[in-house]
């Protein structure tokens, strides 16, 4: 989460991580400009020697690139209500903050007996020509829409980043196949026979994990299902269930619950999963086993075939008349 802050001495705006702020006091990294972008990016921990400066809260966004498309309207409305000089900004601040560290390493650098060099033939400040006036406020948000498309810009780069990394699967190799027709598991005996294996054979579950984790998928539920496809057939998949309930194979307890569980997080997507979410997701797959392939709608068409017919109701008589003629007939008289 990031904070848009007001800095109450200098009634300058910035975005800044929602860690940096506390109790109405910002801390500020003593850094360059780029390195100070990037801390506030990584929403780095602020350490001692940051300064505390007091601020105000003005808008709080969810992420960085939402903070930064409002840092405008903010700074535009400061402009509007503050008594700041035109053109001022946060980005001063950071550039006064870069010149008095250059200055200080040049200092500190020079011999401390280096001649001091003073000057002799200065004329008085008003002999100094004056400088002709700039329109500052002209060109603010000129500078300001250019920090604006190079902050996208960088977004979009991570960001397409992130994606390439998240659609390259992990390199393969002839090292790494498995033996042809090996997978999907058709019968119970196929899958008895590769947990044998698997207990002793460590290069085997090597090779079945990175197969696995060549599925890929976005998130977690997504990974296993396309994992659980390519390893059962779905007539295999009805003979498992997580606990074994039913005479069923128990899953919890087969080598491939561990198999399935390190080629997820071999996915840079869902690295950070837990096993519970993995093993949720592993038990909602072979619930729905019964479902695919066209299982629930012959389900469906079985119940309606079943459905017992209603018996009719007998009739009763609507009118005296009916009812009389169904009496039985007196004996006349004699």
């Amino acid at each position: 989460m990031y904070h848009i802050v007001k800095f109450v001495d200098t009634e300058e705006v910035e975005v800044v991580p929602a860690n940096w702020v506390k109790d109405g006091v910002c801390l500020w990294p003593p850094y360059k400009t780029q390195r100070i972008l990037k801390a506030s990016r990584c929403q780095e921990q602020p350490c001692a020697n940051w300064i505390p400066f007091k601020v105000n809260l003005v808008h709080t966004a969810v992420s960085y690139s939402d903070a930064h498309r409002k840092l405008s309207v903010v700074e535009d409305q400061v402009d509007l209500h503050s008594e700041v000089e035109p053109g001022s900004s946060k980005r001063k601040r950071e550039m006064m903050m870069n010149d008095s560290e250059d200055s200080e390493q040049m200092h500190e650098g020079m011999p401390s007996n280096a001649p001091t060099v003073i000057c002799q033939h200065c004329g008085s400040p008003n002999d100094i020509p004056a400088m002709p006036e700039t329109n500052s406020r002209g060109t603010d948000p000129v500078c300001s829409l250019l920090h604006n498309l190079l902050t996208n810009q960088e977004l979009i780069l991570e960001q397409l980043n992130v994606i390439s990394r998240t659609i390259e699967p992990p390199h393969n190799n002839e090292d790494n196949e498995l033996e042809p027709g090996l997978l999907p598991l058709k019968e119970l005996d196929t899958l008895l026979d590769l947990e044998a294996r698997l207990l002793f054979s460590s290069d085997l579950k090597h090779k079945l994990i990175n197969t696995l984790a060549l599925r890929g998928g976005m998130n977690v539920k997504d990974c296993v299902w396309r994992m659980m496809s390519h390893l059962l057939t779905n007539t295999l998949a009805l003979k498992i269930n997580w606990r074994g309930i039913n005479g069923k194979t128990a899953f919890q307890s087969l080598q491939l619950k561990d198999v399935l569980t390190r080629s997820v997080r071999q996915n840079r997507m869902t690295a950070e999963s837990s096993d519970m979410e993995i093993e949720g997701a592993i038990k909602r797959w072979l619930q729905l086993a019964a479902d695919r392939e066209g299982g629930r709608k012959a389900r469906q068409m079985r119940q309606i075939e079943w459905v017992p017919s209603t018996p009719s109701t007998p009739s009763t008589p609507s009118t005296a008349a009916e009812a009389s003629m169904e009496r039985e007939p007196t004996t006349p008289f004699n």
